[in-house]
Formats: structure tokens, sequence, C-alpha cells
């Protein structure tokens, strides 16, 4: 394992300066002994990066990107500007330094799914998850309390297939109509949110339907969400309502509680690769093989 030389800077909000994080990323993408990009941790601004990599060197040495979160950005724009499948999936800290081990779910996906030349096939829901955080060499000295899984749930019915294009929403919305977003025609959207709330959720989805993204989509994929700040009030209005309200009048299946996004465990999306989904049946498969 090769860390980037500046891999432990902080700037403020950020990991340091963004030509020190850019000349990181290039120097991954050179080193013939790397063969796989993960990222450390998640955190803010990638999308500051995006007009300064060379996109050119990335495509003339293809390997593939692991992470998730904010690394949304540097997903889409490497997918957009390359056309190489990119990975939605573990951190290095976060997931694979788990205490006292990565959990089953995340690695069986990621080793699916980066690791062999073959169709991933049919992927099936988690039985137990967590959203309990333990501090970094503070409280991570026991494993975390996993609950029983409720299951992926259909919010709306039907069939879709195609490319698998999406990430943490707060990213993916500010991406969009941007050079750096792949094309959403006919694409299997997911999505998912962390750190916002019910009211921001509310308004990032109705900026996809003004973006007319709904008039795209062939379908969509919303990962589980942390519990708080996401409860449905007295009247029992919650997220699945400000999905539907969002959709309304669309004929875009749309399925909920994914095991991806900051709860875990996760499984890993590749960008670019063809899905097929059906809500009802609770049905998702990778159709292609993500890696060759």
């Amino acid at each position: 394992m090769k860390l980037g030389a500046h891999v432990r800077d902080e700037l403020r909000h950020k990991a340091g300066r963004r030509e020190d994080r850019v000349a990181d990323l290039h120097s991954m993408y050179i080193d013939p002994e790397v063969r796989l990009i993960m990222s450390a941790l998640g955190g803010y601004n990638s999308n500051e990066l995006l007009p300064f990599l060379d996109y050119d060197l990335v495509r003339q040495n293809p390997k593939g990107l692991v992470g998730y979160s904010d690394i949304t950005a540097l997903h889409l724009a490497i997918h957009e500007k390359t056309g190489l499948v990119s990975f939605y999936g573990p951190h290095l800290m976060s997931q694979f330094g788990e205490f006292p081990e990565i959990l089953p779910y995340t690695l069986e996906s990621f080793v699916k799914v980066v690791g062999r030349a073959e169709t991933r096939g049919r992927v099936g829901a988690s039985e137990a998850w967590t959203e309990e955080r333990l501090e970094f060499d503070k409280e991570d000295d026991r494993p975390r309390r996993l609950q029983s899984s409720s299951g992926w749930k259909m919010l709306k019915p039907g069939q879709a297939v195609g490319p698998l294009v999406g990430g943490e929403i707060t990213t993916l919305v500010i991406q969009t109509g941007t050079e750096y977003m792949p094309s959403l025609d006919g694409a299997v959207l997911f999505w998912e949110d962390y750190g916002s709330s019910l009211a921001w959720v509310d308004r990032f989805l109705s900026h996809l339907r003004t973006m007319e993204v709904y008039d795209r989509i062939a379908g969509m994929l919303v990962g589980r969400t942390r519990t708080a700040g996401f409860e449905p009030g007295a009247s029992g209005y919650g997220l699945e309502n400000v999905i539907l309200e969002s959709v309304e009048g669309y004929d875009i299946p749309v399925m909920a509680n994914l095991d991806f996004g900051h709860t875990d465990p996760i499984m890993t999306l590749p960008i670019g690769v063809r899905a097929t989904m059906r809500p009802e049946d609770g049905y998702l498969s990778l159709d292609e093989p993500a890696v060759s």
C-alpha cells in the first residue's frame, strides 16, 4: 500500500492545498505499481480539483478509484472525461479500518465488483446495519452495535435498465449541468445523503426535477440514511413522502433504503456499469463486469 505525499495535510475544512491534492492523484495514476486508488476518507470540496486534473493522463493510465461521499465529484468527472468505470464504495479508514475488521457484506461486495473480472449479477440486501459512529483511535476499541435491517423498500414499481450514475446528493446536485457530469439519459440514478436534513433533501430533489433530470433517467436508487434529521414528524411525513412528491408524474421505478451511503455495511456501486432494478421484487443486478 502506498500513501499520497500529502495525505495527512489539512487546510481548515479541506485536506490540504488544491495543487497538492491534484499532484497526489496524478502521482497515483502514473505509478505503475499502483493498481487501485482508494480514498482515506471523504471530506469537502473535491469538486475544486476538477478543472486541474489531467484527464488524458488518467485515461492513459486506467485504474479504478474507490470511495464515497465527497469523492462523488471525482467519480463523476473521471467517468465523464475518460469513460473509465469508477467505484462508489468503501474508504480505507471508514470501512477497511473498521474494528476489529471490515464488515463481511462490505468486503464481499467490494471483492466481487472490484476484484473479479466477471459479472456481479444480483445484489442482495444486508441482514443488519449500523449508524453508530465511534471516534477513530479514541472510541473504536469495540465492534459497533448492529441492528436488524428491514431490507430495501419499493417506493414506485417498474423496471429500469441502464448505466449506474450517482453519489452523495449535495455533490451530485452542484455538479449537474456542468461539463463534469456524465449523461443521465437512460441512467439508473443512485443517491444518498449525509449531514443535511429533510428540508435540504427536498430542495435538492426539487432542483433535479427543475433540471429535467427525471425526464431522462430510467430509475432511481436511494441509499439508507442515518436516523437523525429524517424521522417522520407527528404527521408521519418523512423522506419517502419527499421522494414520491419529487417524482410525481414520472414513470420512474424507485427503490429506497439500499446499502450504500453513510451507514454500514455498504455495497460497491460501479459508475458506468449497466444495472437492472425492479423495486417490487427487491431486485438489483449488475449486468456486466466492472473490471477487465
